[in-house]
Order: C-alpha cells, then sequence, then structure tokens
C-alpha cells in the first residue's frame, strides 16, 4: 500500500510546485525609442505571495533584484554580438502590485553602432531574497529555441563579453531625465550607487 501512496504523492507535489506563480512575474518587456534616439526598456512585475520560508509577511516581497541582459548582433557572419547588462534593487512589493523598471541605453551609442530598438537577445532575470527565480517566458526572447537552449550561455557571455560595455545601460535613475520616455508606476528603488 505504501509503494502506491508514494508514487501519487510525489505526483501531487510535482503538479502543486508546477502550478505555484512566481513571487515576481515578469508581465512585459516593451521596448521605445525616446528623445535623441535612446532605448527605453520598461519591465513591468506583478508580485504575488512571498514563499521564503523566513518572510516576515507573506504578502510582501522584499529584496528584489532586477536584472536587464541585452545582446545585439553586430556581425552576422562572424556570429559577433555586443552585450549590455544593467541592474536595480526594488525595496519591496506588496502582493498584487503591478510595477514597472526602467532601463536606458544612451542614443548616441544606438546612433553609433546602428542599434535597433529591440535587440536580437533579452533576459531578464529575476532574484528575491538572494535566490535567482527560474526563467519566464514572458522575461526572455520570444523563441523557444532561445529558452530552451541558448539562455545560459547567453547569460554567461553577456557576463564575460558584455564588461567593455559596463555601466552604458543605465537603471532609470543615473539616466538623464531628457531620456525618459512615458513612465508609471515605480517601486520603491533601493540605490546603493550613492552609499560609501
Amino acid at each position: 500500500m505504501k509503494q502506491i501512496f508514494t508514487p501519487i504523492l510525489l505526483l501531487f507535489a510535482a503538479l502543486a510546485a508546477y502550478g505555484q506563480q512566481p513571487m515576481i512575474e515578469v508581465q512585459k518587456v516593451d521596448f521605445k525609442t525616446t528623445n535623441d534616439k535612446w532605448t527605453q526598456v520598461e519591465v513591468e512585475l506583478l508580485a504575488n505571495k512571498n514563499l521564503l520560508p523566513d518572510a516576515r509577511d507573506e504578502n510582501y516581497v522584499e529584496d528584489i533584484k532586477v536584472k536587464l541582459y541585452l545582446g545585439y548582433l553586430i556581425d552576422s557572419k562572424a556570429k559577433k554580438y555586443d552585450y549590455y547588462t544593467s541592474e536595480l534593487e526594488i525595496v519591496m512589493m506588496e502582493s498584487g502590485d503591478k510595477n514597472s523598471v526602467y532601463f536606458y541605453l544612451p542614443g548616441i551609442i544606438v546612433d553609433r553602432d546602428g542599434l535597433d530598438t529591440i535587440p536580437t537577445y533579452f533576459y531578464v532575470e529575476i532574484s528575491v531574497g538572494g535566490e535567482v527565480m527560474p526563467p519566464q517566458e514572458r522575461a526572455t526572447t520570444n523563441d523557444s529555441d532561445f529558452r530552451r537552449s541558448f539562455l545560459n550561455t547567453f547569460v554567461s557571455k553577456a557576463d564575460s563579453e558584455g564588461e567593455a560595455n559596463k555601466d552604458l545601460l543605465m537603471p532609470i535613475y543615473l539616466a538623464p531625465s531628457t531620456a525618459y520616455g512615458r513612465i508609471s508606476n515605480l517601486p520603491l528603488i533601493l540605490r546603493r550607487d550613492v552609499r560609501p
């Protein structure tokens, strides 16, 4: 009898985990050209329940990091990409909150390199409480092959080869206000760049 119940319990546990909503859900990633050809990237987030065992309150998700990876194909024959990364921290979101964070790539770089508004590949990595969340479908390039077989390589290359473009992709608080397009529903962002 015990042998029958063990696989059934494992099946229910797997189904429960599969159906579980991420604590922070990427709703959309939107790319726009703003003033002076700056590229604005909006990442819309939805807060669900905090599932961490040490959460102070399940209705509040804290210590959220959003890291954006962009990859632009600049030489198709050599399969050479330019990579840009940036991240920011959100202090907290309440369950049910829908907020947007913004990143900016300077127009002078976009113009110099002839970059499209929408990159060849992108990925939004979310971490909560220092734990990186599994990739979400809406947080990556709309290409199932990319998600299935190229995402880990893309992140690794962006982290290593993107050093040449360090700090060029900026979170909203480092970009000049003249670069902003329409912005709304900003969460409480923690700025570590101003601390010693």
